[in-house]
Parts: structure tokens; C-alpha cells; sequence
């Protein structure tokens, strides 16, 4: 058998415990869509404006959140102003 990481090992167990039997390649499967997204905005002065932000969780990201107790925010928004002078 391969071995695996506590962390897996744990989750899955804390999901078990719920009642819950999902392995961790399935709760990977499952929040692989839940995704951060980064927006560049070019600004008329040559600056730009880059806003890193996560997706709205749906039902079922939220339900695995809520089992495995961990906020249903995985980021707060981030804004990093570029100014026209500096690289990217």
C-alpha cells in the first residue's frame, strides 16, 4: 500500500467521524473548483491595479468546508497597485 501523508489521513478520518466516507482524492475533486482568480487592470497613467480574489463557494464546497470546520473564505480580496515605473 502507498503510503500517504498525515494530513490525509487525518481529513479523511475527521470526515468519517461525520459520517461522511469520502477519500482525499475525492475532496480534492470536489474543491478543485473552487478557484482563485487574479484580474489585471492596465490603468491610462501606466500603472496597473491587480486584484486576486477567490470564487463564490457553491452548496457543495460549502457542506465539506462546514465538515471539516475551516472558514468558507479561503482568501480576502488582495489589491497590489503596480506603478508605472516597476516590472510586473
Amino acid at each position: 500500500m502507498k503510503h500517504r501523508p498525515r494530513t490525509e489521513k487525518a481529513l479523511e478520518k475527521t470526515l468519517r467521524d461525520k459520517g461522511v466516507h469520502f477519500s482525499f482524492a475525492t475532496v480534492r475533486k470536489k474543491l478543485k473548483t473552487h478557484q482563485i482568480s487574479t484580474v489585471i487592470l492596465p490603468c491610462k497613467d501606466g500603472s496597473v491595479l491587480k486584484i486576486r480574489k477567490a470564487g463564490t463557494p457553491e452548496a457543495e464546497h460549502l457542506e465539506l468546508y462546514k465538515l471539516l470546520e475551516v472558514p468558507k473564505t479561503i482568501i480576502s480580496p488582495v489589491r497590489t497597485w503596480i506603478g508605472k515605473d516597476e516590472n510586473m
